[in-house]
């Protein structure tokens, strides 16, 4: 593979290593959104409760994730997301900068990319997993009948 190929291929998996990245944060966003209006609908008029999803909207990973733990009760996919948080430090702060030897010139190392790709797998998984805690909440929120006591 030559040196331009081997570049554009690196970035390639840089670029959906970060993609999936993003798809995490908007899964999270979408589970804090449906919780709190869960959460909203259970409450009624017993007390104020002006909490929503748009809090959270330009809220970091690690926010995401600090709420996300207090709503879900899934230790596993908690801990899974813990540890995809200083996943995503690597892509978003150290994934190219590593590459750069002290000319100036880019070095890539096998291991950065299996690491890229092992990120971007598990990204996948935390969306597909988020996912379904969403569709748990949504089956309450949305089918339920939370007016009765």
């Amino acid at each position: 593979m030559n040196r331009d190929a081997e570049c554009r291929a690196y970035f390639e998996k840089v670029g959906l290593a970060l993609a999936v990245c993003q798809q995490v944060e908007e899964e999270l966003k979408r589970y804090i959104t449906m919780s709190l209006e869960l959460a909203s609908k259970l409450i009624g008029n017993e007390m104020t409760f002006r909490f929503s999803g748009e809090d959270y909207q330009d809220r970091s990973l690690e926010r995401l994730i600090d709420a996300f733990r207090k709503l879900c009760g899934n230790d596993p996919l908690r801990e899974r997301l813990d540890k995809f948080r200083r996943d995503r430090n690597f892509v978003s702060h150290q994934s190219i900068v590593r590459c750069m030897n002290p000319d100036g010139d880019l070095e890539f190392s096998a291991e950065d990319r299996q690491r890229l790709e092992q990120i971007r797998l598990s990204g996948d998984k935390l969306v597909e997993d988020i996912g379904q805690e969403c569709a748990r909440i949504g089956v309450r929120l949305w089918f339920d009948d939370l007016t009765k006591k």
